[in-house]
Order: structure tokens, then sequence, then C-alpha cells
């Protein structure tokens, strides 16, 4: 739900379904109907992203759940992620890092943003990420630390350009 909208949209979508009493796997992975749309409504795109949501929801449960996915090995993981509809490196790097605490640097376009504007001359996915793998410990605390400071940086200078 995060891909192009403002998190605090997807905050609203979260607690719609948290109102809901839906934000669950099970009730995800079986969604039928439109509630499943209006709830993430606020985060854009609502059709687009419920029904990823809900196919999310059916791969994580046709893998075993979460806590059969969290005893895969990273890369395994990774390539596993890469594989389900609508993932993406972002989309699979994120889940890695925030959602199973694995030492995964997200690259975004806000990190392709400073990168550039420092003239860092790391221009794809895998050389900014190879690049922060090498000038950090892995650690997936101190990797999504980084991250948000980048993104805080960014949305700090958009706020004060309003």
């Amino acid at each position: 739900m995060t891909q192009n909208t403002a998190w605090k949209n997807v905050e609203k979508a979260i607690m719609n379904l948290t109102k809901l009493g839906r934000l669950e796997l099970n009730m995800i992975a079986s969604a039928r109907g439109k509630w499943l749309e209006e709830a993430v409504r606020p985060s854009g795109y609502f059709r687009q992203k419920a029904e990823r949501l809900k196919r999310t929801a059916i791969a994580i449960k046709k893998s075993g759940g979460i806590k059969e996915l969290s005893k895969i090995d990273t890369l395994e993981l990774r390539k596993l992620l890469l594989s389900w509809h609508g993932f993406g490196f972002e989309t699979a790097d994120s889940v890695l890092c925030y959602a199973f605490s694995r030492p995964i640097f997200v690259v975004d376009a806000y990190t392709k943003r400073l990168f550039d504007e420092r003239k860092l001359p790391f221009k794809n996915y895998d050389d900014i990420q190879n690049a922060v793998h090498s000038a950090l410990p892995a650690s997936a605390g101190l990797y999504g630390d980084f991250h948000a400071r980048i993104v805080k940086y960014f949305v700090s200078r958009r706020e004060a350009v309003k």
C-alpha cells in the first residue's frame, strides 16, 4: 500500500482495516466484494492495491504462513518474494528488512535521489544497495534507520518548500 502515496494515507488504510476488524491474513486472503478496495482507498490505486494485498495474503498462506517464511534463508526468501505478483526489489527488500528483520538495505526513489545529488558513482539498485552494505555493518535496524533518515530528509525538504 505504500507505493505512490504519502505514509499518512497508508495509515488511514490500515486504520480502516483495523476498524473493520479485518487486518488479518485470513480475512484479506478470503476477501469478497468491495470491502477491501474501500478500506484501502485512501492509499490510492485502491483496486490494484486491494488485489495485490489479497494475492500477497494468499501467497503467504500457501507458503505456510509468516512463521514458516521466517525460517527461510534471506536470499531464498528474497527470491520467493520476487516471484510473487507485484513484488519488485524495493517491495521484497522492504518486507525482508522491516517485517523479517533481515539485514537488507531498501533502495527507493529517495535513496537514488540522495546518491544522485551527492554525485556518488552508483546508479542502479544493486550498486546503491551494495555500497550501503559495504559501508555499514549488516543490521536490519541500522539499515532501516538509515533509510528512514533519508526519507525524513527529503520529506522535510519538501515540507519546507510549501
